[in-house]
């Protein structure tokens, strides 16, 4: 719904002029003329899920070099963006860089989510949930062969999943915003949210 304000000039009878003012724009476009601000509190089941695949995908397949783990998790439609390395186009190329880059390394590679930073954004079409939008930082570390760590960069991530035939799929990752600071505060686009873990739900009609 557009509500609109039309005004006219009092001195030019013949010149009516229209001015609208878009005061709220609610459409029918979302579901039951609703806006929503929706991001998943940390202790709901969906956040909890995808906290689990982070982990799978990072403590398990990154930080152990297990490439099986990337092959079940990463969906066959899947696209990497990242702001150094520049953009992966598919799965077998997006394997077969962690096999090259990381695996084949002497010094072993380590990723660790950035405590707090973890947001989930749920995806859904006529109220069922299709996938998530997810986004955080991860701070990545070598380990030399003292098996000491030593830090490399600190990334934010936006990555997007969705539930294919049942089970969660890795359909797009950006890795971006490189730093090679190890402390420091998480800044995100929405400093109101940030870190804040509430449901917000702005409903109109």
């Amino acid at each position: 719904m557009i509500f609109s304000i039309t005004q006219y000039d009092k001195a030019s009878h013949d010149k009516p002029f229209k001015k609208s003012l878009i005061a709220i724009v609610l459409s029918k476009i979302f579901l039951n003329c609703s806006i929503s601000y929706a991001q998943l509190n940390s202790t709901s089941p969906l956040y909890r899920t995808l906290k689990t695949q982070d982990s799978l995908l990072f403590n398990v397949g990154f930080n152990t070099c297990s490439i099986l783990t990337f092959e079940n998790l990463v969906s066959d439609n899947f696209e990497f963006y990242h702001d150094i390395a520049g953009v992966t186009s598919t799965k077998e190329a997006f394997v077969k860089s962690i096999k090259d880059n990381v695996c084949s390394s002497k010094y072993k590679s380590k990723s660790v989510l950035e405590p707090g930073s973890l947001q989930v954004y749920p995806l859904e079409k006529i109220g069922v949930v299709y996938g998530v939008i997810q986004s955080g930082i991860h701070r990545f570390y070598v380990i030399d062969s003292n098996k000491v760590e030593h830090f490399g960069s600190r990334a934010k991530f936006t990555h997007v999943w969705t539930l294919q035939k049942g089970e969660w799929k890795f359909l797009r990752g950006i890795s971006y915003d490189h730093q090679e600071v190890e402390i420091g505060t998480p800044v995100f686009e929405d400093p109101i949210y940030k870190n804040s873990g509430y449901n917000v739900n702005f409903k109109t009609c």
